[in-house]
């Protein structure tokens, strides 16, 4: 498989995996900061918004997942989920998730990418508002 094939994950690469699809109206939460952290979201359809300490630090859409904290850290979410529009997610229980993630090499190498892509996405918010900052105090 080609990086640029590996960009977005698709409902496809969770074949074979128990996956509980839920529907969110739009502004519905998802779950709130110290939920419990069991599992991984995908989101099928829709978007969701990720935010902690009341302020949004990041805004999914279709073919991306949230909620991954929880494979390295079981315990309680650090974050907070919630429907931008009317959203499909699917869960997929943590060990069934870290199952996967030894045994399928496509979606290991699909989930790497996007924890990458959303990553570097988080870096340049960051870096914007660090430099809105810097300019503030400027001025």
């Amino acid at each position: 498989m080609k990086p640029s094939e590996l960009s977005h994950l698709r409902i496809s690469d969770f074949e074979g995996m128990v996956l509980q699809r839920s529907s969110f109206h739009q502004g519905e939460k998802i779950f709130d900061e110290r939920d419990p952290g069991d599992s991984v979201l995908f989101i099928e359809q829709g978007s969701v918004e990720i935010g902690m300490l009341n302020r949004t630090i990041a805004v999914l859409l279709a073919g991306s997942f949230f909620g991954e904290h929880c494979l390295a850290y079981p315990g309680y979410r650090v974050n907070s989920a919630t429907a931008l529009e009317d959203t499909v997610v699917c869960r997929i229980e943590r060990d069934d998730m870290l199952e996967a993630l030894r045994t399928i090499p496509t979606l290991r190498e699909a989930f790497l990418v996007d924890l990458i892509d959303q990553q570097e996405t988080l870096y340049l918010l960051l870096e914007l508002r660090l430099s809105r900052g810097a300019s503030q105090v400027l001025m």
